[in-house]
């Protein structure tokens, strides 16, 4: 079974309709082990409540997520990536990836300088529908 690891920009496509939306949809149809970190329930959930989206619809866009819970190490890890550009909640999203330690791991975003910091770490990125 493939992992992949979802970005807030990535889990905002699941709940709506966006060009891109449909494409994630069929991309978790595969067998796939699906993560996140904690901090995509909040940013999520912050950046759909600016659009028409139904609380419940908005809700259920983690369920059969593996959520990977924050604490301070992580944090630290977070502060020391590269580059120093990259901005603090894409960084802990980074070192929440980095930390699944999958070679095969797919890193799922749609924000360019996120996707282009995974890329310089060594990661996959994928973006369905583009």
């Amino acid at each position: 079974m493939r992992s992949a690891y979802f970005d807030a920009s990535a889990v905002v496509k699941l709940c709506t309709h966006e060009p891109e939306s449909l494409a994630v949809v069929d991309y978790l149809q595969e067998p796939i082990e699906a993560s996140t970190c904690t901090l995509a329930i909040t940013e999520a959930g912050r950046a759909l409540r600016r659009g028409p989206v139904h609380p419940d619809e908005a809700a259920s866009a983690l369920d059969g997520f593996h959520l990977i819970a924050l604490h301070s190490a992580r944090l630290r890890e977070a502060a020391t990536l590269d580059p120093p550009s990259l901005r603090p909640l894409d960084a802990i999203h980074l070192a929440c990836a980095l930390a699944i330690g999958d070679d095969n791991l797919d890193f799922v975003t749609y924000d360019a300088r996120l996707a282009e910091a995974a890329r310089a770490h060594g990661l996959r990125v994928v973006q369905p529908g583009r």
